[in-house]
């Protein structure tokens, strides 16, 4: 395994990064079927969805495994590139504020 996978399967189990990852994933598939396009979660036409119900979740894990896998990766190459930049920032005296 190459160096930033090793760096991805750290920021993906950071108890931080699972505090928000998972579900951010998720959501993102959810918001990308047809039906659910531009609408507002309490509005999906799939109450089991809405109530976050298990099953119907992993249902869209599973079926969404390669869009949730690209999900994950641009969020830790983001969140690479945003330490980055803090730290440069920092080193020059400028603080920025941000998660």
């Amino acid at each position: 395994e190459s160096e930033l996978g090793k760096q991805f399967e750290l920021f993906k189990s950071d108890p931080l990064t699972q505090s928000w990852l998972p579900d951010a994933a998720i959501f993102d598939a959810i918001q990308s079927m047809p039906e659910n396009h531009k609408v507002d979660w309490w509005e999906w036409q799939d109450e089991s969805l809405r109530n976050r119900d298990k099953s119907a979740l992993a249902k869209v894990a599973s079926e969404n495994e390669e869009r949730i896998a690209r999900f994950e990766a641009v969020q830790f190459l983001f969140h690479a590139a945003w330490l980055e930049l803090k730290e440069y920032a920092n080193a020059r005296g400028v603080k920025l504020l941000g998660d």
